[in-house]
């Protein structure tokens, strides 16, 4: 397996021989430089002095040091100015990466997508900088092996502890496929079923107030059409009423509560916890050695912190999970959770954790249409097609053919993404610490296609 990590020291911006640039002059420093394909920076002079601004946002106060560099103290941004008037580069340097802009109005040069890891590579520091993420780790698959693994930025802000392969993430709602697997292995063994309403393995109402809730079925919460609200009123935690939005199997609303629902049934049932269950059948069969679904001490040291959408501002407030839910608790790393993917791929179903062939494509067949929402988008098909759920796994019908992937997103500043295809053994996992993330990996994605 190869790995590959990205960090830069600055490179000598100034060969001996060429002229010294001025910081205050417009001809060194002024123009719009493309950071990414959706974003340009501005770096302007006006009677308040010199700014750098990234389209649509504020303008940010610019404070040099000598004629060839500026700090950003408002974003944690050093720049260095280097090369002739005409054909001078831009480098700024945030959260241990180094990013180079070409002149203004030269375009941005990327490797070509079939070297993905130089393509990731050029692309990630670039959106960090622009989405304020301050970090990220990928995990690619091919041919059903790990193939390359990278890592960019630091675990905090204010910190120099680097992001490495063992950093665990949040998987946040990438924890929901991972459990549906274990469900689909209960249903094999005889002690669960799909269509008998989950009530009668919870051993009574879930809640008092609509007894429609009472026909729901782990096939309608795990394809998302159960009708509960994504979370009680209140959120994960809060109280009051449940509200069941539509007559169960019906219709779609995405919903981590119905995951709560199902689990809490699964462990009435079983007597064993989440945290328990998903060691036992998955996390250890499948050698997911830094993974659970519950804090571990040792993540003291190795866990990432989450940011907010500023990037400069760790989550001070971020929930540690001692207790498991299926829908969103997942700790995790790409490595880890790419041998999860490898076992959605295996076309070897003989090993005593794996579940049948007939059970992944169930797993992967549409249930439910999700009205509303559209595929993820590539730069060669925008996003037409339609989005569908199956048991876990979202699943998108694009003019390209089929993908089954996941998001997550939770509240404590973690964005993640994963991907793959069965047909060629392909996949990709990227997560990151930040709640900018998510347009980190929407753009990636852009730049990869189709895995």
């Amino acid at each position: 397996m190869m790995r590959k990590i990205f960090l830069f020291s600055f490179p000598l911006l100034l060969a001996a021989g060429q002229p010294q640039l001025r910081a205050d002059s417009p001809e060194a420093w002024a123009g719009t430089y493309e950071l990414s394909p959706s974003t340009t920076i501005h770096i302007e002079q006006n009677d308040d002095g010199w700014t750098w601004r990234r389209a649509g946002a504020d303008p940010l106060p610019m404070v040099f040091d000598g004629p060839t560099a500026a700090e950003i103290p408002d974003a944690g941004i050093r720049l260095r100015l280097g090369g002739d008037g005409d054909a001078r580069r831009l480098y700024a340097r945030r959260y241990g990466e180094t990013v180079r802009f070409p002149r203004p109005g030269s375009g941005m040069e990327l490797p070509d997508a079939r070297n993905l890891p130089a393509l990731i590579d050029a692309v990630t520091p670039r959106l960090m900088l622009a989405r304020d993420v301050p970090g990220v780790s990928v995990a690619l698959v091919r041919r059903g092996e790990i193939s390359w693994l990278g890592q960019y930025g630091v675990t905090q802000h204010d910190q120099d502890e680097k992001v490495g392969p063992e950093t665990v993430f949040e998987a946040a709602s990438m924890s929901k496929p991972f459990f549906a697997y274990m469900v689909l292995q209960l249903v094999e063994e005889g002690a669960f079923d799909l269509d008998t309403p989950l009530v009668e393995y919870f051993g009574g109402p879930y809640i008092d107030d609509d007894h429609r809730h009472e026909q729901m079925t782990g096939r309608m919460v795990l394809s998302h059409s159960g009708g509960f609200p994504n979370w009680r009123p209140g959120g994960r935690s809060g109280g009051g009423p449940i509200p069941v939005r539509f007559d169960p199997g019906t219709g779609f609303t995405y919903s981590g509560e119905g995951f709560w629902f199902i689990q809490r049934s699964i462990e009435n049932m079983t007597g064993q916890s989440l945290a328990e269950m998903s060691r036992e059948r998955l996390l250890d069969p499948l050698g997911m050695s830094r993974s659970s679904y519950v804090w571990l001490d040792e993540y003291d040291k190795i866990a990432s912190a989450g940011h907010t959408a500023g990037g400069l501002i760790p989550e001070r407030n971020r929930p540690i999970y001692r207790s498991g839910n299926s829908a969103f608790s997942l700790y995790t790393t790409p490595e880890d959770y790419a041998k999860f993917l490898i076992e959605m791929m295996n076309r070897d179903r003989s090993a005593t954790h794996s579940i049948s062939i007939d059970s992944l494509r169930k797993m992967l067949t549409p249930i439910t249409l999700a009205e509303g929402r559209s595929p993820i988008e590539r730069s060669f098909d925008e996003n037409e097609g339609e989005v569908h759920f199956g048991l876990g796994w979202r699943v998108e019908k694009v003019p390209s053919g089929t993908r089954y992937l996941h998001s997550g997103s939770n509240r404590a500043g973690f964005r993640c993404y994963s991907e793959f295809n069965p047909a060629t053994g392909n996949g990709i996992v990227i997560m990151t610490n930040s709640a900018g993330g998510q347009h980190v990996w929407q753009e990636l994605m852009r730049h990869v296609g189709e895995i």
